[in-house]
C-alpha cells in the first residue's frame, strides 16, 4: 500500500450485506457482498505493474459442514 504519509490515519467506508442458508442442521451456506473505500491512499503509483486503487468490491461464498 502506498500511503501519502505513513503517520496519517486511514478512514474506511464500507458496506457489507450477507445471507445465510441452513438446508440441514449440519450444513450452512453463506454469501456476502462487500463494497469499500479507503481514504489517504496515494493512487498515482503502481505496485507490481498494477495501478493502486482506493476502493473495491468482493463477493464471498462459504460452505460449512459440521460433523
Amino acid at each position: 500500500i502506498v500511503v501519502a504519509n505513513p503517520n496519517d490515519k486511514f478512514k474506511i467506508k464500507g458496506f457489507v450485506i450477507g445471507v445465510n442458508y441452513f438446508p440441514t442442521e449440519a450444513i450452512r451456506l453463506s454469501l456476502d457482498y462487500t463494497d469499500y473505500k479507503v481514504d489517504n491512499i496515494n493512487t498515482s503509483g503502481q505496485i507490481n505493474g498494477r495501478k493502486v486503487k482506493d476502493d473495491g468490491k468482493a463477493i464471498m461464498a462459504r460452505l460449512q459442514y459440521v460433523f
